[in-house]
């Protein structure tokens, strides 16, 4: 059976041409809690109020309207901790290096929707250096057509 499917909806049939992925939780793997724990550690955060501390300004970093040390450096400073530079860059680092297994279940299945002739785009919300670190890691990154990243103008 070949990849091209057809779905039946609202009366009709119609062919799937395209496939729209995001990157997060759908092309990687969700950070472990132990990974979250190790940045928790660093802000003295306890789960609950790590979270309310990650989102606070989480989309503005995540559309590359803060840099790396910007975003985590307000975080600091919401906890009320203070983050020397090697912290600092570690909690950068960690950042990428959660959000940077790929989930190869996903990444065999984009390849087989592009071997079955079915067009492929990317669409996500990834930080500058996130996107850095997926085109230097990730080959499968060119199996997509279309490739859109809110922070692109940065990286």
């Amino acid at each position: 059976m070949g990849m091209k499917r057809t779905m039946e909806g609202n009366g009709g049939n119609s062919e799937i041409r395209a496939v729209i992925l995001d990157y997060g939780e759908v092309l990687c793997h969700r950070p472990s809690r132990e990974e979250l724990d190790q940045l928790r550690n660093v802000f003295g955060a306890n789960e609950d109020s790590f979270r309310a501390l990650w989102d606070k300004n989480r989309g503005a970093f995540d559309r590359g309207d803060m840099t790396a040390e910007a975003y985590w450096s307000a975080l600091a400073e919401d906890a009320g901790v203070e983050v020397d530079r090697a912290q600092l860059d570690q909690a950068c680092w960690w950042d990428v290096e959660m959000w940077g297994k790929a989930d190869e279940e996903m990444v065999a299945w984009l390849g087989q929707l592009r071997s079955g002739g079915i067009k492929t785009a990317l669409l996500s919300n990834i930080h500058p250096r996130m996107i850095a670190y997926v085109r230097e890691n990730f080959d499968w990154l060119e199996l997509f057509d279309w490739k859109t990243f809110s922070a692109r103008r940065f990286a």
